[in-house]
């Protein structure tokens, strides 16, 4: 009886054994950042004429005072309400990139169907940043908006490749406690340079600045937010 006993258990634990070995696992994605990156290869016209709108606009209207900007020039918030050709151009432009983006984002940050949201519209507002040799934009998230982007007007080629890296938009890893134990090689920023007609858009509370812009030239963009309506926010 002692000896069928112990096969029985030496039975046991070889089918355990060949059902673990039988196991398999997969990786499973928790929480990424989705971010949005668009390329505008035949905006050379238009940025031409947002050039122009900008740099007239530093000469006319004063810099908005903001800690995120040193140097450089940071217009009002109300860059759409013009009605100038250009502007109204780019904002039907970017208010496309972002319901492209919000599809994405939303599927993988909800837990409903984005087509269950009634009444979905998307306010944005906008400025243009003006910098030059030195000026740099901190680190700072964009409080109140749901998802924030920027797009290059004009970019010097000039500059980019006499200092690489210089004036490179700057995402900050969320994840506050992924340096606790740092693996070698570990990416704690992601870094996009910035490409005449080329836009990103991010969710508004991700970390994020510019390094200092040096050489000669100037670097335009206009960065905007984009705010989702009443029927798409949770409430408690």
């Amino acid at each position: 009886m002692e000896s069928s006993t112990n096969q029985t258990g030496n039975a046991s634990m070889a089918n355990a054994q060949g059902s673990a070995s039988q196991s398999s696992g997969h990786a499973v994605t928790m929480f990424p950042t989705i971010c949005f990156v668009t390329e505008h290869p035949d905006a050379e016209q238009m940025n031409r004429e947002l050039e122009q709108f900008c740099l007239a606009q530093e000469t006319t209207h004063p810099r908005l005072q903001t800690g995120s900007i040193q140097g450089g020039y940071h217009s009002n918030r109300q860059i759409f309400d013009h009605d100038n050709p250009a502007i109204q151009q780019l904002k039907n432009l970017l208010i496309g990139n972002a319901r492209s983006y919000l599809n994405a984002y939303w599927k993988q940050e909800s837990t409903i169907p984005l087509a269950s949201v009634e009444n979905l519209s998307l306010q944005m507002t906008g400025w243009s940043v003006i910098l030059r040799q030195g000026d740099i934009s901190t680190p700072h998230t964009h409080p109140g908006a749901h998802l924030s982007g920027v797009y290059y007007v004009t970019m010097s080629e000039e500059a980019r490749e006499s200092q690489p890296g210089a004036g490179d938009l700057v995402l900050v890893d969320p994840r506050i406690r992924a340096s606790v134990a740092p693996l070698r090689g570990q990416k704690s920023n992601a870094m996009f340079t910035p490409k005449a007609g080329g836009s990103i858009l991010f969710p508004s509370w991700l970390e994020h600045f510019v390094l200092p812009f040096k050489g000669e030239g100037v670097r335009i963009s206009i960065a905007y937010n984009v705010t989702l309506s009443p029927s798409a926010v949770q409430r408690d």
